[in-house]
């Protein structure tokens, strides 16, 4: 080994070959084992520098935007706070009411019909984070017919913008005959109600089939079933279904029967009867006193808003019924099908019959009015029938209103 070395070291040319073999071979470690993971990590850190400062200028730009952000922000908060601040409690949709009723009248308009609604079109669940409450808003509809100027009308769509509650209107329709010096104006309202649901609220038991239940035969002449010939109608295409199963005929009494007034004011007479007692140490000539009982905060509305007398439960267009129950289900019918059958499925919370209505409209025009009588209990069917021919293809709807001209419930169908 030593006499190698003494040999390169004699010989500049094997020195110089050795020397350069051993930089080489150093250069190649260095490059491989230390520059080329250096470098790589020197480039990755030059761009994430660049991308760090392309993002701090971005930010920057969006920094100086939040201030008008935040301005408009609070604009429109503010603007969505007074809209809720304007939608009452649903327990006062009564006052509602009667606060656009009045607001009419204010204008100098006359009003034909005044009918508002107590199912609401469509529903919202808003969240209130400043208060962590969550309410539903009702939207419910308040058809419309007036008489008088449209100026005064005019003035009375400027008024409800900024009334005390939130109305909106839709589908207004004019119209004055040559003679008449004032319009006749339709129009539908909207008003709008919450509710919190944060309360707990029992969820309402499964719609079940009612039993049949055994009628008696009465031998009072005021109470027998009218046959079919005696039953009056306003179009002929409209009435009983010969094919409905197990459907007492008085539960499809026409429209232009009258309602017996003597019978509704002697029942009346007894329940007042019942809750009266005579005092015996009085005399006989003092009237008697009335049982008093505990004043529970209720929530009150006028005939016309009566929300619990008579509830809707469903309405469906169908072709058949059987036992009570709807059969081929459809919004859209043909004039091949025959007959076209509206099923309504009733709750009559009160302890005597009550009276509902079936109004058809074929492409907005009245074609017929069939009044139906609902007995006391739950789930009660209520039904009535067209018979369709080529002159009734068109849009049609089924209006379910009381005796008191209050909407219950609406279908929508065609006939093709």
């Amino acid at each position: 080994m030593r006499s190698l070395v003494d040999k390169i070291i004699k010989n500049p040319q094997r020195l110089f070959i050795t020397i350069l073999s051993c930089l080489v071979v150093f250069l190649f470690v260095w490059y491989f084992l230390f520059y080329k993971n250096i470098s790589e990590i020197y480039s990755n850190s030059k761009n994430l520098e660049k991308n760090v400062s392309r993002d701090l200028k971005k930010y920057k730009g969006m920094q100086s935007q939040i201030t008008a952000m935040e301005s408009d922000w609070n604009t429109l908060n503010s603007e969505f706070q007074f809209v809720i601040e304007r939608i009452p409690d649903k327990r006062l949709y009564e006052n509602v009411t009667d606060y656009l009723y009045s607001d009419i009248l204010k204008n100098g308009l006359k009003i034909i019909d005044f009918s508002p609604s107590n199912i609401a079109i469509e529903k919202e669940n808003i969240f209130l984070p400043e208060s962590d409450e969550e309410i539903l808003v009702e939207k419910i509809p308040i058809d419309i017919t007036l008489r008088g100027s449209f100026i005064d009308f005019n003035q009375f769509l400027e008024k409800i913008q900024e009334a005390r509650y939130r109305f909106t209107t839709s589908d207004v329709g004019v119209s004055q005959s040559k003679s008449s010096p004032v319009q006749t104006i339709e129009l539908i309202a909207y008003a709008y109600f919450q509710s919190s649901k944060n309360k707990t609220i029992n969820k309402p038991k499964k719609i079940q089939k009612n039993e049949p239940i055994p009628t008696k035969k009465n031998k009072s002449p005021g109470k027998k079933i009218k046959n079919e010939s005696d039953i009056k109608k306003v179009d002929v295409n409209v009435g009983l279904d010969d094919n409905i199963e197990d459907v007492p005929e008085m539960w499809l009494e026409p429209a232009t029967e009258p309602i017996d007034e003597l019978t509704e004011q002697l029942e009346k007479k007894k329940e007042i009867e019942k809750n009266t007692i005579p005092d015996s140490t009085t005399n006989k000539s003092e009237k008697p006193k009335t049982i008093s009982k505990k004043e529970e905060p209720k929530f009150t509305s006028k005939n016309y808003n009566d929300l619990s007398a008579l509830v809707v439960l469903a309405s469906k267009m169908c072709k058949k019924v059987k036992n009570n129950l709807p059969i081929n289900i459809s919004e859209k019918f043909e004039i091949n099908d025959e007959k076209v059958i509206c099923h309504t499925l009733v709750n009559n919370n009160t302890e005597k019959n009550q009276i509902i209505y079936h109004i058809w409209y074929m492409n907005g025009e009245l074609k017929a009015k069939v009044r139906i009588r609902v007995r006391s209990g739950k789930e009660i069917p209520a039904i009535s029938n067209r018979k369709v021919n080529d002159l009734d293809v068109g849009a049609w709807k089924v209006v379910i209103t009381d005796k008191n001209k209050m909407i219950l419930d609406t279908v929508i169908f065609e006939v093709v």
